[in-house]
């Protein structure tokens, strides 16, 4: 299992090496992962109802029982918000590890272009952003589960596009005391060759169970904290 995981970080810098170079400037509509997808998504580090893992690579992991699991999800808000969001993904286990593929997609329509007065001019503005991932996940601990994800995203703001490619990481450990606690960490769109441009984003969550016994039956209480820089 250990050269397995070397093995998982060896491949996944050999594939995102050709697009370092490519990479400069701040890639546009980071704020919609956040908003409008924040809305169809899971809780940021830990694992949710779709199970992509689409901020924490490590929260897709499939138990001992399932082979397989696809997850869809879209959001439209009313024409003057003009947000739209759609998620995919599907898991499989390999060898002991979960690998999952996730794309997002997310755009604001309606953003009317003027000039010195009100009336509008030419086409509308054009702002979206799209993630593609492709990450793997792996049991290290009876508790712990570690993850890995390579991201490809690109942003368009009107005539303004960018892409660039991000390595991220992040673990889950759960059921822990009598209270079926879990808790998860995880970096986000972290680029260390964008520099300043793209800073990544560091995110903890926790919860544990209040009430019921099982997982048809139950209350979660928890806590999400996410953080970017200048952001």
């Amino acid at each position: 299992m250990r050269k397995s995981r070397i093995g998982i970080v060896l491949v996944l810098a050999a594939v995102s090496a050709p697009a370092v170079v490519a990479q400069s400037g701040a890639i546009p509509g980071r704020d919609l992962l956040a908003y409008p997808v924040g809305l169809v998504a899971e809780p940021a580090a830990l694992p949710g109802m779709l199970g992509l893992g689409l901020y924490n690579p490590a929260a897709p992991f499939l138990p001992d029982s399932t082979r397989l699991r696809l997850a869809a999800g879209a959001m439209n808000t009313p024409a003057d918000i003009g947000a739209t969001a759609q998620v995919f993904g599907a898991s499989t286990a390999w060898r002991r590890s979960t690998v999952t593929v996730s794309l997002i997609r997310a755009a604001v329509g309606g953003l009317v272009r003027t000039d010195s007065d009100p009336l509008t001019i030419g086409n509308d503005v054009a702002y979206s952003t799209m993630v593609g991932s492709v990450g793997m996940s792996t049991r290290v601990r009876e508790n712990v589960v570690v993850g890995m994800a390579l991201r490809a995203r690109t942003g368009r703001l009107d005539f303004d596009r960018h892409a660039g490619v991000s390595i991220d990481a992040g673990f889950v450990a759960d059921h822990l005391t009598r209270l079926d606690a879990r808790v998860g960490m995880a970096s986000y769109l972290a680029s260390p060759w964008r520099g300043g441009d793209d800073p990544p984003t560091w995110l903890a969550s926790g919860d544990l169970r209040v009430a019921g016994q099982d997982s048809v039956k139950t209350i979660r209480v928890g806590v999400s904290v996410s953080s970017t820089a200048e952001g």
